[in-house]
């Protein structure tokens, strides 16, 4: 995981506006644990691709589950995981378990059981 961390950070410097190469950079960080890197990736990449959920679920599901506190946002991760699919279901119930608000996550895992079976 390294090396493809250093290789694709070395592709952002060579061309920063590149979203798909940041993103995967912020799903590699993420796998490895770099906190506050990935969060900055995500971000970078949902200026870049304001239309995208890619990025905006990557965020908001590190912001709810990583366990560093200097990192950890669940509040701004529930409003980044609103949504109605199933990936940002998953993610708003794991912002709301994580922000000990379990009446709420338990809503949203009824909504994800909801959804399926439309």
């Amino acid at each position: 995981m390294a090396a493809a961390v250093e290789h694709l950070s070395e592709s952002v410097t060579l061309t920063p506006d590149g979203a798909m190469t940041r993103l995967n950079l912020a799903a590699a960080l993420t796998s490895r644990g770099d906190d506050a890197e990935v969060v900055d990736q995500y971000r970078r990449v949902i200026q870049l691709l304001s239309d995208s959920l890619a990025p905006v679920s990557g965020l908001a599901w590190v912001l709810a589950t990583f366990a560093d506190d200097a990192v950890r946002n669940p509040a701004e991760s529930v409003r980044a995981a609103d949504g109605e699919t199933y990936r940002t279901l998953e993610i708003l119930a794991a912002a709301h378990a994580a922000v000990e608000d379990y009446d709420k996550a338990v809503n949203v895992c009824e909504r994800v059981t909801k959804l399926s079976q439309e």
